[in-house]
């Protein structure tokens, strides 16, 4: 096949590379326009050009068009044979799929999706959990239900949780193209990107938070972070009287001065690991902040491709900023449907029954 493009196969892959890690905000294109002409002679083409290279390199793989061979293939037989390695082979990959069947990966992925209607789904990482867990829970969650499940006492409880963020995602983008000679080419990473410890607290009214912790948590710096922020947060919304607490096992959490700080300050307001009202071991499914907020959030902060701890901050905060307040009543409303079906199906995983 005759590749008729005026630009080299390490121009438009490193063209492609660059425009998928700087984005396609004014700033970022500036920038990976300025890398390609330091890098190359001449102006580089429209964005328009370049954001189809990485439409293609990041769909197919390769810069190039696979080459075709043989003769035309009857569409049925396709389907046909498209759905019996899907049947018999669920979990191969697009580009594998399309290898075993000798059928280019745009026309795969139109057969499964389009002709045949097949969706792609993920497997999700969840908590083990023992029997001894599915007992536990049960026994927790019918607490929680008898205490909070009201309208009144619902939208008092705040769900709360700290997580680390990264500057950059912490998984890898794999991918090969079609070449007769190797443009080696690469991508820069680094080995321990910007991060910060982030804590939040959402309730259905209520959003508070980004509070940094800095280094590690311990009982100190999280009773610190509590009451040098978040109690103050609650007092200036006049709250703070009315408002109930939950937090997981962690041991920061779970400490003698913690506990006692959540008895002076909240009574038995609060839920946790040995509080009044307890909270089971291993369930982020069950909690707000990992069931919903951590998942809204981290998209739209790796959008900013903070450079960074300062600017990682600012991408967190301005995330916080622009979070959709009507989400709010949602996600509460979920958590306790969560809730319910951790009871009903015996301290079982909800992921499945969440639908």
């Amino acid at each position: 096949m005759t590749d008729s493009s005026p630009y080299s196969l390490e121009y438009r892959l490193m063209a492609a590379f660059w425009y998928h890690k700087y984005g396609s905000t004014v700033t970022g294109v500036k920038n990976m326009k300025r890398k390609l002409r330091k890098k190359f002679e001449g102006e580089p083409p429209d964005t328009r050009v370049i954001q189809t290279w990485e439409e293609k390199l990041f769909q197919t793989g390769s810069i190039l068009d696979l080459p075709r061979g043989g003769r035309p293939r009857e569409r049925g037989d396709e389907q046909d044979n498209v759905e019996q390695s899907l049947q018999t082979k669920p979990c191969l990959s697009i580009r594998q799929r399309a290898e075993e069947l000798d059928i280019p990966t745009k026309t795969l992925h139109r057969i499964i999706k389009e002709d045949l209607g097949y969706k792609c789904w993920r497997p999700t990482k969840v908590q083990y959990l023992s029997e001894e867990d599915h007992f536990t829970r049960v026994q927790c969650c019918q607490q929680i239900l008898a205490k909070y499940d009201n309208n009144t006492r619902r939208s008092k409880l705040f769900f709360t949780d700290e997580c680390a963020v990264y500057a950059e995602g912490r998984g890898q983008i794999m991918m090969s193209f079609w070449s007769k000679k190797n443009p080696y080419f690469w991508e820069q990473v680094q080995q321990h990107p910007p991060s910060v410890m982030v804590w939040a607290a959402i309730s259905a009214s209520h959003l508070i938070g980004p509070f940094f912790i800095h280094g590690s948590v311990t009982s100190a710096s999280y009773i610190d972070m509590l009451k040098s922020k978040f109690v103050p947060a609650l007092q200036r919304k006049g709250i703070l009287l009315s408002s109930h607490f939950q937090q997981d096992g962690a041991p920061a959490h779970t400490a003698h001065a913690t506990r006692d700080f959540l008895q002076q300050t909240f009574q038995d307001r609060w839920v946790g690991k040995y509080g009044p009202t307890p909270w089971p071991p291993r369930s982020p499914d069950l909690t707000s902040c990992d069931n919903a907020l951590w998942g809204i959030l981290k998209p739209k902060i790796l959008a900013h491709k903070a450079a960074n701890v300062d600017e990682l901050k600012a991408a967190i905060t301005a995330a916080f900023l622009d979070f959709p307040r009507n989400l709010l009543e949602r996600i509460n409303t979920r958590t306790f449907r969560r809730l319910h079906l951790c009871v009903a199906h015996d301290g079982l995983q909800v992921e499945p029954y969440d639908i």
